[in-house]
């Protein structure tokens, strides 16, 4: 069913996308940015091994994540990658000198504004508790916020 549009009545035919002008000649192109007289030719990427990751490179990363074995940038997550300080395309070799930690890759998180307080990105991580307590009854309402405060927050 693709390319219907499903209503309550009956299934009508999307309108197709207006064609673009190919960006080499100009004419119109049916899919995509070029026509069929200019396609866009990509050389096919070389395979992991033909870029120099064989068993050589597979012996000194697991030599490196021992060494290694947590992130030294968040000292929390397992490290997972080894990091050329000059890319192997560039010239640069597996030697440790050249390979100076392992790694965790987190994807970077969007910041953005709850009321006042920054939350994700580098803001600071922050936690907001509530008591289990009828806030009026002062004793009771301490007592919780003691326990909270054990685990610092």
């Amino acid at each position: 069913m693709t390319g219907l549009r499903l209503s309550k009545r009956r299934a009508t035919a999307l309108p197709k996308r207006p064609p673009r002008p190919c960006t080499v000649c100009g004419r119109l192109a049916a899919t995509g940015s070029r026509c069929g007289l200019h396609p866009i030719v990509r050389p096919p990427r070389p395979s992991f091994r033909a870029r120099g990751y064989g068993r050589t490179w597979e012996a000194t990363r697991a030599a490196l994540l021992r060494r290694d074995p947590m992130c030294r940038e968040c000292r929390t997550e397992r490290s997972v990658v080894a990091a050329h300080l000059v890319p192997k395309a560039r010239g640069g070799s597996d030697d440790l000198t050249n390979l100076p930690h392992a790694i965790y890759l987190a994807r970077k998180s969007r910041q953005i504004m709850v009321g006042k307080v920054a939350v994700g990105g580098d803001a600071p991580i922050s936690v907001q508790t509530m008591t289990n307590t009828i806030t009026s009854d002062v004793a009771a309402t301490l007592e919780d916020r003691t326990v909270w405060s054990r685990f610092g927050l």
